[in-house]
């Protein structure tokens, strides 16, 4: 199962677009992410490269590096019926959804790794902990492996943001 989510090298930047974030749509836009080692400056990351409000989930890994995952958006299947066909080229939690979740009315990840996995929230956890702890694949440098269970592995690729242009 190969899966989509943003990526950005630690900087420091952005602490403007935050404050500008809670201004406009208050504390909690931006706290809601402060915890488990989510730092302002990581939440900078993600401001400056993505979209927060459309952010749900940050996390970080050993290495430093700010993984998140966002609303995303479908490309070929845009306008169509979540699961009516696959995507190709789209990003994020909906293309995730489409593609893993719904199409041809069949969730992968009910299907390899347990009822629970109905539970979209469970899904969106073990996707950001496969980012966040999962081992980086030698030969692909945005691709990260877990072992979720003795049959089952999850690859989670992210998509390397640097800044918006």
């Amino acid at each position: 199962m190969v899966l989509l989510v943003g990526v950005a090298p630690h900087v420091d930047e952005g602490a403007e677009i935050l404050n500008n974030l809670r201004k406009a749509h208050g504390d909690d836009a931006v706290n809601k992410f402060l915890k488990d080692g989510i730092t302002e400056n990581d939440l900078n990351v993600v401001a400056k490269s993505g979209n927060l409000l459309r952010t749900l989930g940050v996390v970080k890994r050993a290495d430093g590096k700010v993984i998140w995952l966002e609303e995303g958006r479908l490309k070929s299947a845009a306008g169509k019926a979540l699961g009516a066909e696959k995507d190709i080229g789209g990003t994020g939690w909906i293309h995730i959804q489409n593609n893993h979740v719904y199409l041809n009315g069949v969730n992968d990840f009910k299907k390899a790794f347990g009822a629970a996995y109905d539970d979209e929230s469970l899904i969106k956890e073990l996707i950001l902990d496969c980012a966040k702890t999962g081992t980086l694949d030698p030969r692909n440098p945005v691709a990260y492996w877990k072992k979720v269970d003795e049959g089952h592995l999850l690859l989670v690729e992210v998509i390397p943001i640097f800044s918006r242009s």
